[in-house]
Protein backbone atom coordinates (compact mmCIF):
# COMPACT_ATOMS: atom_id res chain seq x y z
CA UNK A 1 0.00 0.00 0.00
CA UNK A 2 1.26 3.51 -0.77
CA UNK A 3 0.17 6.78 0.78
CA UNK A 4 1.12 10.20 -0.59
CA UNK A 5 0.54 13.51 1.13
CA UNK A 6 1.65 17.09 1.40
CA UNK A 7 1.95 18.96 4.67
CA UNK A 8 3.52 22.04 6.18
CA UNK A 9 5.85 22.10 9.16
CA UNK A 10 6.93 25.49 10.42
CA UNK A 11 5.73 27.13 7.20
CA UNK A 12 7.80 24.78 5.01
CA UNK A 13 5.88 22.63 2.50
CA UNK A 14 6.78 18.93 2.31
CA UNK A 15 5.81 16.05 0.04
CA UNK A 16 5.70 12.69 1.79
CA UNK A 17 5.39 9.07 0.63
CA UNK A 18 4.72 6.12 2.91
CA UNK A 19 4.90 2.55 1.60
CA UNK A 20 3.67 -0.42 3.57
CA UNK A 21 4.05 -4.15 3.08
CA UNK A 22 1.09 -6.07 4.40
CA UNK A 23 0.96 -9.69 5.41
CA UNK A 24 -2.22 -11.38 6.61
CA UNK A 25 -3.89 -7.96 6.87
CA UNK A 26 -1.19 -6.50 9.12
CA UNK A 27 1.62 -4.04 8.45
CA UNK A 28 4.92 -5.91 8.57
CA UNK A 29 7.20 -3.29 6.95
CA UNK A 30 7.07 0.49 6.49
CA UNK A 31 9.22 2.86 4.41
CA UNK A 32 8.84 6.61 4.15
CA UNK A 33 10.34 9.59 2.42
CA UNK A 34 9.81 13.29 3.07
CA UNK A 35 11.21 16.09 0.90
CA UNK A 36 10.88 19.85 0.88
CA UNK A 37 8.63 21.03 -1.95
CA UNK A 38 10.26 23.47 -4.37
CA UNK A 39 8.69 26.87 -5.03
CA UNK A 40 5.68 26.69 -7.35
CA UNK A 41 7.51 28.62 -10.07
CA UNK A 42 10.30 26.00 -9.99
CA UNK A 43 7.98 23.00 -10.47
CA UNK A 44 7.98 21.12 -13.78
CA UNK A 45 4.69 19.68 -15.09
CA UNK A 46 2.83 21.28 -12.15
CA UNK A 47 4.03 18.82 -9.53
CA UNK A 48 6.94 17.49 -7.54
CA UNK A 49 6.50 13.89 -8.68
Amino acid sequence: MVSYGQNQIGGVAYAQYDSFRLENGKIVEHWDNKEVMPKVEDLTNRGKF
